[in-house]
């Protein structure tokens, strides 16, 4: 019986890829490149960026490690600790404002994307690297969280470290490796509350004895990633509720998620949305979306095709993404899962539960932006998903693929080109 990772890694007989895993890798890096630099250079700046990078640049005129902004009411997402001043302060060092800033997240996703495809490269297959990364970085989902120069796109480079690190882990016990996911669950500690659902799956990973660490390593990275919470060099209040919830949400308090009801409900959907092509109110609050009483009746026919038309297919692509892991979950060793797959089917599931139980306990309903840190456990699904269906018999499943995919573009470039504030 072929396995899953065999059906992803080949060709079915009667057909041939016209590119083989490495070009077919660079292919998606490219894209990826070219679509977070053009999210990034004409996306508006946010409340939430200039608020992160302002705390930055506080911390280098002043020394001083705030929550918010002096005089302003808006709170830092960072729950502790001076991780995100130290970072976005590092690049006001270089150049004042918000556009250094998402230079070093733009650095950072490149850099993810690279370290991702080499550890799966490695430990899985050349071929699930390469879709892999298509399926986690072209998508409007990760371009979109990771082009602006906040806390969300600093987790996602953090959970990008732990995934890669933990692959390594599953084999052996290592001390780089080991320092890595302890250095960067100390330093998510400090930049945002999604910290937990990292957290929580490296735990349930490292009880179930799917990864190894190496003590020495983890302590060492411990001490390492804790550097920016050390009082006597970045004093700073350990109220990490207060430091992460802004005084709007009177109602915060810890369980709301789970009291409530809908915010789980709201949580799955980001799991089957983060590799879709759905990004819901940043697509609809967009000038290419508007009609303007200016607009002649041409431009008007033109704008409600295409915007009408586009957001109906991404919506229909969400479907995907719970295809991808009905079918995904569904599987076993028995079924064809090789000791590889089989481990990424149990991170992924890890993942999607780290994320619901989070969600539970947290004090206020999840965002979007709150379930990056688990982004590329959603990838997996989706990624074994085309990979199985590329190489089948299936006469629609490439076409599908390609539309999919097409889809997911073209949202990408309508948020960054039309989005409005």
């Amino acid at each position: 019986m072929a396995t899953i990772a065999s059906a992803v890694e080949a060709p079915a007989p009667h057909r041939r890829l016209r590119l083989g895993p490495g070009p077919a890798l660079a292919l998606a890096m490219l894209l990826g490149i070219t679509l977070q630099a053009t999210m990034g250079l004409l996306l508006p700046v946010l409340g939430d960026e200039a608020n992160a990078v302002g705390i930055g640049a506080e911390w280098v005129r002043t020394g001083r490690v705030t929550a918010s902004m002096p005089g302003q009411g808006v709170t830092s997402h960072s729950p502790m600790g001076a991780f995100v001043h130290v970072a976005f302060g590092f690049t006001q060092r270089i150049a004042e404002g918000v556009g250094s800033a998402r230079l070093l997240t733009f650095v950072l996703m490149v850099a993810s994307a690279l370290l991702l495809a080499a550890s799966l490269w490695h430990h899985v297959s050349p071929r699930f690297a390469a879709w892999f990364t298509a399926a986690y970085w072209l998508g409007p989902w990760t371009v979109y969280h990771a082009a602006m120069a906040w806390e969300p796109a600093l987790t996602m480079a953090l959970a990008a470290v732990v995934f890669s690190a933990c692959l390594h882990l599953r084999e052996r016990a290592g001390q780089i490796a080991s320092a890595a996911v302890a250095w960067a669950l100390a330093a998510a500690l400090q930049v945002h509350g999604q910290f937990v659902v990292l957290l929580m799956a490296v735990g349930w990973l490292a009880a179930t004895r799917r990864i190894r660490l190496a003590l020495a390593g983890s302590l060492a990275g411990l001490v390492i990633g804790s550097i920016t919470l050390w009082p006597g060099l970045f004093p700073r209040p350990m109220q990490a509720m207060g430091n992460a919830v802004s005084k709007e949400h009177g109602d915060a308090r810890i369980g709301f998620g789970l009291m409530k009801g809908y915010p789980m409900l709201r949580a799955a959907g980001f799991w089957f949305r983060m590799t879709s092509a759905d990004l819901n109110r940043q697509f609809r609050e967009n000038r290419l979306y508007q009609v303007a009483p200016t607009d002649s009746a041409a431009v008007k026919t033109a704008k409600r095709t295409l915007s009408v038309g586009l957001l109906g297919l991404s919506l229909a692509s969400v479907l995907a993404g719970v295809a991808a892991c009905v079918w995904f979950y569904r599987r076993s060793t028995s079924a064809g899962l090789d000791a590889p797959m089989a481990w990424l089917r149990n991170y992924s599931m890890v993942l999607c539960g780290s994320l619901l139980v989070a969600t539970a306990a947290s004090p206020v309903c999840i965002q979007g932006y709150h379930a990056m840190a688990a982004a590329t456990g959603a990838a997996v699904p989706f990624a074994a998903w085309c990979g199985w269906l590329w190489s089948s018999d299936r006469r629609w499943g490439r076409p599908l693929i390609v539309a999919l995919f097409a889809v997911r573009v073209a949202v990408t470039l309508f948020v960054a080109i039309g989005r409005q504030l």
